[in-house]
């Protein structure tokens, strides 16, 4: 009975943040949502970014950005910023992935059980239904918004083409009907594989000699919504550079100035996302 009113409980909270009508959610419909939602974050234009290493992927085959880069403490890269080579667009000529705010997020969002190797759904789930830094509720409402609108993650569905012409691989949902399966997943009470919907387990850490280098993760969904974070790595802008190693993530991974600082292996191949 206990366990039951809490499930009503947590069904009509997010519904409320999710801006619906308070209905009790479904837990099997929530679930056949949450399956949905769960083929899009892991595919590896999202999953190239939410890494456990200090390192972005690149490519379908999520081979470690060819640059080198790393995370830096506040995602924008360290030495080397992702921005040197990512632009807020795609780059015809280059292959260089590219949307506003090219980034890493933080590792409390990693979606890997070791690296390379995607979380399981249950884990996944757990990192977006756990509760912010002062103890409340997951804001279900700004993830949303978040999904929704942030540029970085509309750049999933139009990653635009590698350096030799071929196009990079999309998720299997459209933008629309992964937002709509995130709507249902919240509706339902945001149920996770495997347990009940207020199963947490903890997010994966990343080892000790790649997290080093790491600041504290926060928890935080990027406060603007043009923050997505992406898979694929962009490729340096030297002609003999390979069009499929861009810098930060690859997809991740536009048209805003790009930084003024140059990749510091300028001799290396670069990563798609």
């Amino acid at each position: 009975m206990a366990a039951a009113l809490t499930m009503s409980a947590l069904s009509m909270f997010a519904a409320r943040a999710a801006g619906q009508d308070v209905v009790i959610g479904d837990v099997t419909e929530g679930l056949a949502a949450w399956r949905s939602v769960e083929s899009v974050l892991t595919h590896p234009r999202c999953l190239n970014c939410h890494t456990m290493t200090s390192y972005p992927r690149q490519g379908d085959e999520r081979r470690p950005h060819a640059l080198e880069v790393k995370r830096g403490p506040d995602g924008h890269g360290e030495g080397t910023k992702c921005r040197a080579c990512h632009t807020d667009a795609n780059q015809t000529a280059t292959g260089i992935p590219g949307a506003k705010e090219w980034h890493m997020p933080p590792l409390a969002l990693a979606w890997e059980s070791e690296p390379g190797e995607p979380a399981t759904g249950a884990a996944i789930c757990a990192t977006l239904r756990r509760a912010d830094d002062d103890g409340g509720e997951p804001d279900f409402e700004r993830l949303i918004e978040y999904a929704q609108l942030a540029s970085f993650v509309q750049w999933a569905w139009q990653p635009g083409q590698r350096q030799d012409g071929t196009e990079r691989s999309t998720p299997l949902l459209t933008h629309e009907e992964f937002v709509a399966a995130l709507k249902r997943w919240i509706s339902a009470g945001a149920p996770c594989p495997g347990g009940d919907a207020t199963d947490a387990s903890p997010s994966p850490v990343a080892p000790p000699d790649e997290a080093a280098s790491e600041a504290p993760a926060s928890t935080d969904l990027p406060t603007t919504p043009d923050t997505p974070a992406s898979s694929e790595v962009p490729a340096p802008t030297d002609a003999s550079a390979s069009p499929d190693a861009p810098v930060s993530s690859e997809a991740p991974p536009s048209n805003a100035p790009a930084s003024s600082e140059v990749p510091t292996a300028p001799d290396a191949a670069p990563a798609e996302r």
